[in-house]
């Protein structure tokens, strides 16, 4: 067991070595059994994750954190931060990313059509979660395959401009003309 104790620290902190690869991490407890059971799943934990193919988990708030510091410095990213709240106020953050289903985006969608708000609002924050599980898989979390729900914009049609509109219209758009 390699559970120590260090300095002024009242806690045991749990250090081990796996592959060659060293992992510190503290107990938070003064309580030794505890510790060396924490280091005992931590170790079955690496172990599984290694050997057997499993991946580690992240929330949804932090994958979507993660997904939106790798985004600073583009051009929509204050979008980004303005659907955050909207985000975080409809969908479960707290929830794993894995345990995300189909019908946490209906709940997500179905408030927001009832707030009135526009369907190519509604298909960007769909957009949001969407490159935030992409992102999240590509780091190598688990992720649960979802089936998003479709969001079709109202068909406008077509609108053609009348004679006078578009004499009025060349008229001010005229290079020569003085404005």
């Amino acid at each position: 067991m390699s559970i120590v104790k260090r300095g002024n620290s009242k806690s045991w902190y749990i250090h081990f070595q796996l592959n060659g690869e060293t992992y510190i991490r503290s107990a938070r407890t003064t309580n030794k059994k505890i510790a060396e059971q924490m280091e005992i799943e931590w170790k079955a934990e690496l172990h599984s994750q290694q050997y057997r193919g499993h991946k580690q988990r992240i929330t949804l708030a932090d994958a979507f954190h993660q997904y939106k510091l790798s985004k600073q410095g583009i051009a929509s990213y204050r979008n980004l931060i303005a659907h955050e709240t909207v985000l975080c106020r409809l969908l479960p953050m707290k929830k794993y990313i894995d345990e995300l289903k189909s019908h946490d985006l209906e709940r997500f969608k179905q408030p927001r059509i009832a707030e009135g708000v526009g369907a190519e609002a509604i298909k960007y924050g769909l957009l949001l979660i969407r490159g935030t599980l992409k992102f999240a898989q590509q780091l190598g979390y688990k992720v649960s395959d979802i089936t998003f729900p479709q969001i079709k914009p109202p068909q406008n049609p077509l609108c053609y401009l009348s004679d006078e509109e578009e004499r009025r219209l060349l008229f001010e758009l005229a290079p020569d003309r003085e404005g």
